[in-house]
């Protein structure tokens, strides 16, 4: 079987479940404990994080691989720094409840234990940042995410949303933030987060990659765009691939986005051509974030 599918013309549970039965998922079924890290980094605006139905149609395909140590897992950035909790968000979703219904346990990673990860760069130097000490505890990771455009990296997939692991107080540091950012400081933590980015995913990365395009983000993502229909799916054991075919799915290509680009280096992805038919009939060129000309220099 292939390392990759994308799959559209059903519902959006549908689609998730033929993308993630399309593919081997060998290494899943000899796994232990598994984290599924879904983005739910909004506390209003729900188009911005993983809809139940995607979380439903995971969690089952782990249910019928007979699959008993399962955590959920996100940390909310908007909810930290507006005084909230992760756990505003999972209840506004539904998602305390459906854990439940699975016996699956909920993972707030805005707070437990931390371990030093890794130095990255900022306006201000050097900086060391810290994630979920527990993120080292599981043998297999999915991330389960939407296409989405960025306020600082064009667009967030599969791949960016492992900053969730991420102390929330050691993020805006991936961004290359640490005073205020104005226009210069700006086009200068555009380079360093794409920067910062391919170098935290040399470390953190997930074993599955399952995005849900069932619906995007487009405009003032990752939280404040406007929701756009897509009515895919993609589910991958390559997550780098995965990203590439989602960034070819919202009218870009994968060099166009920085830490995608320092992944890959010079070379191009060799991307299946039944997957390349298949986004040239559904990919659909998603409007950027306002500050996109800035984005783009990341070089």
């Amino acid at each position: 079987m292939r390392n990759i599918s994308l799959v559209s013309g059903g519902s959006r549970y549908e689609n998730l479940i033929n993308a993630l039965n399309s593919i081997e998922l060998k290494e899943l079924s000899k796994a232990k404990r598994i984290l599924v890290k879904p983005n739910f980094t909004a506390l209003e605006n729900e188009g911005a994080n993983t809809h139940i139905d995607a979380l439903r149609a995971v969690l089952d395909v782990l249910k019928e691989m007979k699959k008993r140590d399962v955590t959920v897992g996100d940390g909310s950035g908007e909810a930290y720094y507006l005084g909230g909790s992760t756990f505003t968000a999972f209840r506004r979703a539904g998602v305390d409840e459906l854990c439940r219904s699975y016996g699956a346990e909920l993972r707030d990673f805005n707070s437990g234990e931390y371990r030093e990860l890794m130095d990255v760069k900022t306006n201000l130097g050097d900086a060391s940042i810290r994630v979920a000490d527990d993120i080292f505890n599981y043998d297999y990771i999915i991330s389960l995410t939407l296409p989405k455009t960025h306020d600082y990296a064009l667009v967030t997939l599969s791949l960016k949303n492992m900053m969730g692991v991420i102390h929330p107080a050691d993020r805006r540091k991936v961004h290359g933030i640490r005073i205020y950012v104005d226009l210069l400081l700006y086009e200068r933590c555009v380079k360093l987060i794409n920067m910062n980015l391919s170098e935290f995913l040399k470390k953190i990365k997930p074993n599955l990659s399952v995005i849900d395009g069932f619906h995007g983000m487009e405009g003032e993502g990752p939280v404040c765009g406007v929701v756009i229909e897509c009515g895919w799916a993609i589910a991958s054991t390559d997550p780098l691939l995965a990203d590439a075919v989602g960034v070819k799915l919202m009218g870009l290509e994968p060099h166009d986005v920085g830490y995608i680009h320092h992944m890959l280096g010079e070379k191009e992805y060799d991307i299946p051509d039944e997957i390349l038919g298949k986004v040239e009939k559904l990919k659909k060129k998603f409007r950027l974030h306002p500050r996109c000309t800035e984005q783009r220099k990341w070089a």
